[in-house]
Order: structure tokens, then C-alpha cells, then sequence
């Protein structure tokens, strides 16, 4: 250790301490360490806190994930169902609307014009009166 120059020395205590580093006897003992002794019971109730407060945060997390995911799938049910009454919609053209033809020839269902049926219809209501 001879290389860095400087002697190594203790540091020397000075004699005249402040008032606050002296202790009277009316003072009574000195406290003991704060937290020297641990307590089990302390700890495990603290550590049964921790344990019910992560379960409880992931029960109210898993219940919000099942209530969002829940909702998504119905907005996408609703999407996927309208997408469907589009696409129906796009099949059945106005000429299907405007001429005669088979609906379903196994039934013998037939299809007719939209104003022919509304006209059925009126004079329907119009006999019955």
C-alpha cells in the first residue's frame, strides 16, 4: 500500500460536542431500535393483505375482461348480422321486386311485383269494408 502517498489515520474525535450529542439521566434509557424485533403477527396479517388485495384486483380484472369481451362479441354478432342483410339485400335485386317468378317451385311458392301484391292488398281491405 505504499504507492499513494498519505498514511492512513482514524478520524479524531472532536471534544467539544454539541449539547445535543450529551444525554442527561432525566432523559430515562435510550428507545430501542424501531423495528429490532419483528412481529409475526404484524407480518402475517400485512402479507395476508397483499395476498387478498392481488386476488381481489384480479378477480375485478378477469370480471371487466369477461364484460368487455362480452359486448365486443355482440357489437360483431350485430356487424356480422348486418353484413348478412346486406348481402341479401344486394341478391334480391329490383327486377325480382318488378316480375313474376318462382320463389320455391318444390312448394309451388310464387313471387310477384311489389305493386301487384300492394294492390291485392288495398282492394283486399277496400272489399271488406
Amino acid at each position: 500500500m505504499a504507492g499513494h502517498g498519505h498514511a492512513h489515520t482514524l478520524p479524531v474525535e472532536e471534544a467539544h460536542a454539541d449539547a445535543w450529542h450529551h444525554h442527561e439521566a432525566v432523559e430515562g434509557l435510550p428507545q430501542t431500535e424501531h423495528g429490532a424485533e419483528a412481529s409475526m403477527l404484524s407480518l402475517g396479517a400485512w402479507s395476508a393483505a397483499l395476498v387478498v388485495a392481488v386476488v381481489g384486483s384480479i378477480a375485478v380484472i378477469w370480471v371487466y375482461f369477461n364484460s368487455y369481451s362480452t359486448q365486443e362479441k355482440a357489437r360483431k354478432q350485430e356487424v356480422f348480422m348486418s353484413a348478412e342483410a346486406m348481402q341479401y339485400k344486394a341478391r334480391v335485386t329490383d327486377q325480382e321486386f318488378k316480375t313474376f317468378g318462382w320463389a320455391d317451385s318444390a312448394s309451388n311458392t310464387v313471387r310477384i311485383p311489389l305493386s301487384a301484391a300492394k294492390d291485392k292488398v288495398i282492394s283486399k281491405y277496400n272489399t271488406a269494408k
